[in-house]
């Protein structure tokens, strides 16, 4: 038992959470700098509107599916069709390696692999540690994926040269038929999905509330509270993700820039980039992580993280060589390992405020289909106005809005605090 969990149950999540991770990076990896390479940095503006759009139609209907069906019958299902679709690409791309469609559609899995990943595993974890106290299982389960960007960043990079892009392909669709076998050993019971949602919003009243007094001035205060903290979980998540695709979008193009779309040196750049992050991330989960969100709770690591951009984006005034925002943007998108190995299990942690009942629904519909709804938006925006728009000023976009981010940080930990007293009312 590890802090009231078995270790089988933190064993499987463990081995889903690595298996899925090492074929999202094999798969993001090749599709990020073949389509760089390829096609050319002034084309991802259209991928990026494109992935997005495919993965709002997968999320809302995996949210349509999940609350009807149990999670794990829905993984199994998920992940079959993950690898015969990677399969398909790897024989297609023995005739069409260069066609901008086929090359795109390898982008755009990545991105709902990704997508897929966020909404399964922080569903899984909720419901397996939503009711402990420690916040370590989240930690230890979610060092599974930085685990898989060692290992996966390491091989690719030194067999860059030697390693093609169809055998990728069909070792990618190799480990999802291995996350399709975790997946068995998951057992026979897990949470038995509800239906939805009551008309008269009595399915919304928080855990807390219910177990105590249910006057009418406590369910509704019940109701204010889940109404309000759904409210700024969703704002969080918005903004986060603004951020995160324009920082990404900058860096995209600075690494491109920088390198001179070598497909080689692209492929063992990102490839490095994932194993060098993720050696930190693993080591920060494992060593301090859990630590840290059990003594210092979650606001720190829903607030440091914007904060720490602020920071890097208040350096971009001073570069002015293409080497510098290089170094600068790859800082910037470091940050995922704060975000990865610290903020997305405290943000994991956060959604089990919500009453397990209702949680799936929101986890889908917030990390699912709001997520790539504020991506589609996004980089439609950077596909009408990024060739316009200077590169350095992309910076203060993103930059202006952390702002906002931080305040939705701010009121979740607000309203986490007065959750029992609801004073706000």
């Amino acid at each position: 038992m590890i802090n009231g969990v078995s270790s089988r149950t933190i064993g499987v999540l463990f081995g889903f959470a690595f298996l899925s991770a090492a074929s999202y990076v094999l798969t993001s990896t090749l599709g990020v700098s073949l389509y760089l390479a390829r096609v050319g940095a002034s084309e991802l503006p259209v991928v990026l509107v494109a992935s997005a759009v495919v993965v709002v139609v997968v999320s809302s209907l995996t949210y349509s599916v999940i609350l009807r069906v149990a999670a794990r019958r829905c993984m199994f299902a998920a992940w079959v069709l993950l690898a015969a679709a990677s399969l398909a690409i790897s024989f297609r791309l023995q005739t069409s390696d260069h066609s901008i469609y086929l090359l795109g559609s390898i982008y755009v899995l990545a991105e709902i692999r990704g997508c897929l990943n966020t909404v399964f595993l922080t569903t899984v974890m909720t419901d397996a540690f939503g009711d402990l106290p420690s916040k370590r299982p989240y930690a230890l389960v979610s060092a599974g994926a930085p685990l898989a960007g060692i290992v996966t960043g390491l091989i690719v990079n030194f067999e860059a040269s030697e390693i093609t892009d169809i055998q990728t392909m069909r070792v990618i669709a190799g480990l999802d038929i291995a996350v399709v076998v975790c997946l068995v050993s998951f057992g026979k019971k897990s949470p038995r999905p509800t239906e939805p949602a009551a008309a008269d919003g009595s399915s919304t009243i928080d855990r807390t509330a219910s177990a105590a007094d249910r006057s009418t001035d406590l369910m509704r205060a019940a109701r204010e509270f889940l109404y309000r903290y759904r409210f700024y979980l969703a704002a969080l998540v918005a903004l986060k993700t603004i951020v995160l695709t324009l920082i990404g979008y900058q860096w995209k193009l600075a690494v491109s820039d920088y390198l001179q779309e070598s497909e080689t040196a692209l492929i063992a750049y990102f490839a490095a980039y994932f194993a060098v992050t993720d050696v930190i991330i693993l080591a920060t989960q494992v060593l301090l992580s859990g630590r840290l969100l059990d003594r210092f709770g979650i606001p720190f690591a829903l607030i440091g993280l914007p904060i720490l951009l602020f920071a890097l984006g208040a350096m971009a005034y001073g570069v002015q060589t293409p080497y510098g925002w290089f170094v600068l943007l790859t800082l910037a998108k470091g940050s995922d390992v704060i975000r990865r190995s610290i903020h997305d299990p405290a943000l994991a942690s956060a959604f089990s405020e919500i009453q397990e009942r209702m949680r799936r629904g929101v986890i889908v519909v917030i990390q699912g289909i709001l997520k790539p709804i504020v991506e589609v938006l996004t980089a439609m925006a950077l596909l009408l106005y990024a060739d316009d728009a200077a590169f350095a000023t992309l910076t203060v976009y993103w930059w202006g809005a952390l702002v906002p981010w931080v305040a939705a940080a701010g009121m979740i930990c607000f309203l986490r605090h007065h959750r029992k007293t609801m004073k706000w009312i």
